[in-house]
């Protein structure tokens, strides 16, 4: 994901699930998802509750992504 440009959604981490045999549960601190982070610029993290605007962006573009095939692709990434 391109964050400078998409910011105003959740990300989701796409998987899919090789072993159809499987029932139970993962064990805690099973890998499911890898991220990896590059730095462009100095920052510092911030956590805060979503403001009603906020809460109104990331409903909206969320619904858009879901109605319109290439959002994120035609938009958002670089």
């Amino acid at each position: 994901m391109d964050c400078d440009r998409y910011h105003d959604a959740r990300i989701h981490f796409p998987a899919h699930w090789h072993n159809m045999a499987f029932t139970g549960v993962l064990a805690k601190g099973t890998p499911v998802a890898q991220c990896i982070p590059i730095k462009r610029e100095a920052w510092t993290a911030e956590t805060a509750v979503l403001t009603a605007e906020e809460a109104t962006a990331d409903r909206d573009l969320s619904e858009r992504i879901r109605r319109e095939k290439g959002v994120y692709r035609r938009h958002y990434r670089a």
